[in-house]
């Protein structure tokens, strides 16, 4: 079976993405927000409090999942933020437009040191 890290995890695509691994007999790390947005239902299941923008904290995600499960074999990225409005009428900085670019992109970088060590 894999193992998996999904960010995003406390609901929507995230949480049913963690529903059906684990149903499916995968393991998962869910990295969330805050540590009790997923309770911890068993040995095949690690929550995370992570600020995905936070590279250390992301790392830390990383870590904890290798020294738990040994291995990452699926990242899916999946923490995100919704606009609930036309970015032309919610304005540039409402709709992430601003000169400060930011990304859910640090898990993923996060994964790469160890990549390399399961092929």
């Amino acid at each position: 079976m894999s193992v998996l890290l999904v960010t995003g995890a406390s609901r929507g695509f995230g949480a049913e993405i963690v529903e059906k691994a684990l149903a499916a007999g995968h393991s998962v790390v869910a990295t969330v927000r805050h540590r009790g947005m997923v309770p911890d239902v068993g040995e095949h299941l690690l929550p995370v409090a992570v600020d995905v923008l936070d590279e250390a904290q992301a790392a830390a995600a990383v870590e904890a999942a290798v020294r738990r499960f040994g291995r990452i074999d699926v990242v899916v990225n999946n923490a995100g933020r919704g606009l609930l409005s036309a970015v032309k009428e919610a304005g540039d900085a409402a709709a992430g437009l601003s000169s400060t670019p930011t990304s859910s992109a640090p898990p993923l970088g996060a994964n790469v040191p160890y990549r390399s060590k399961f092929r």
